[in-house]
């Protein structure tokens, strides 16, 4: 799957599907094997390694930014994101490889649940009901 913010996506491969915006990230990642993250950005965390983790999908990222924890174990994290060759062979590795692709899904799902565990989320929602006695 590939995706822009802006601009036109030019001419779509035929190994591609687009689909655009996606309300339930479900639909694309009940269809991939790998999810390839090749930012340029230095985001501050990327969720969609832990989403495609619960679903027991390595990820092959960009070494930017947040994405190396949200990656954790479960993926590989290119440093040269200029290198089409290593972005190339670590598809290789995981699509050819089924006992390397195995232990990185497991390990995957296992970085996933512990962001699980340590939500952020639901712990500030408790300390807002206790301080402000507010119910989010």
């Amino acid at each position: 799957m590939i995706g822009r913010l802006t601009g036109d996506i030019g001419e779509i491969p035929k190994n591609v599907v687009y689909w655009g915006w996606l309300d339930d990230i479900t639909k694309a990642l009940s269809r991939t094997k790998i999810l390839v993250v090749p930012t340029r950005d230095s985001e501050a965390f990327g969720r969609l390694p832990i989403e495609a983790g619960f679903c027991r999908i390595p990820s092959i990222a960009s070494d930017k930014g947040g994405l190396k924890e949200s990656v954790g174990d479960g993926g590989i994290l290119i440093e040269d994101i200029d290198s089409i060759d290593l972005w190339v062979k670590h598809i290789d590795l995981l699509v050819n490889n089924d006992r390397v692709y195995r232990s990185f899904s497991e390990k995957a799902y296992q970085n996933a649940v512990l962001f699980y565990k340590n939500d952020s989320y639901s712990r500030f929602r408790q300390i807002v009901k206790d301080k402000l006695s507010i119910d989010l």
